[in-house]
């Protein structure tokens, strides 16, 4: 089965385009028209030289990056979840300016763009303090404060001497504070194509559900498993390490029976 993951995001809007326009030199930034990728252009101009000069690499090294760097626009919806999910972002949102997510990559050769590599492997590593990152870094994460959001997510692809850097955007505190624990396992699925991304789409009704029957204080977030098959796990508090209070197994059974309910379309996708 062929991986499936969600569509591109306009990189200054940050909403997805009918029709996708590519920034003609990198071939890497999309927008959703003429409009925003003028108006991002005093932003990516820096940016877009350097991903120029990675795609005009030659030899083996630059046709993986190319190929590095497809793989990752295709697949952009649950990298990013997996990036948010392992910086632990929605419980402590912090940790996008102090660590990084680096993914080291298989290369595939004969496998379709959207199979060319799979994860191998993934570690948390620290990031260098914003102010001695690149000045196009910190003006990318200033115009995102300054619409009201928190900054960037970063992670690095790594396959062999390839390495491509990849961002997330991260909009605004999230609503709900609950931490996928199996982020790898679904980044795997999913772009092996074990999993289809739209089914990934459950968390979007399953999290807020847990944030309003458990987190009734701001220290306290969530802690899950998640599968096609349901869900498990605990919440947690930041206040105290040693608290701990499991998921109810009605709570979790009643959840993936309201889950199944809403993509049949017996009742409307608002948990309650």
């Amino acid at each position: 089965m062929a991986p499936q993951s969600a569509k591109p995001e306009c990189w200054r809007c940050f909403q997805v385009p009918e029709k996708i326009f590519k920034c003609s030199r990198c071939k890497t930034a999309i927008y959703c028209g003429k409009e925003c990728q003028k108006a991002h252009w005093q932003l990516h101009k820096d940016a877009c030289a350097i991903e120029a000069e990675m795609g005009n690499v030659e030899g083996d090294i630059g046709q993986l990056v190319k190929q590095m760097r497809k793989w990752a626009v295709i697949h952009r919806g649950v990298i990013d979840l997996a990036v948010s999910h392992a910086l632990q972002v929605e419980a402590f949102p912090d940790r996008i300016f102090t660590h990084y997510l680096m993914l080291t990559l298989k290369h595939h050769p004969s496998a379709k763009p959207a199979s060319r590599f799979s994860v191998f492997s993934a570690a948390i590593l620290p990031l260098p303090p914003l102010e001695l990152r690149p000045p196009y870094v910190r003006a990318q994460v200033a115009d995102i404060v300054d619409k009201g959001g928190l900054g960037i997510a970063y992670c690095s692809l790594v396959c062999g001497a390839a390495q491509v850097p990849h961002g997330a955007a991260v909009m605004g505190r999230f609503e709900t504070r609950v931490l996928l624990r199996n982020w790898l396992d679904i980044l795997k699925d999913v772009t092996e194509g074990r999993v289809k991304v739209d089914d990934v789409r459950q968390l979007t009704w399953i999290k807020p559900r847990i944030t309003d029957k458990f987190l009734d204080k701001e220290e306290k977030y969530g802690a899950i498993n998640w599968s096609r098959s349901g869900i498990s796990g605990e919440i947690l508090s930041k206040a105290d390490p040693n608290f701990r209070e499991p998921l109810p197994d009605s709570f979790c059974k009643s959840t993936q029976r309201i889950v199944q309910l809403i993509e049949s379309g017996a009742i409307p996708p608002c948990p309650t």
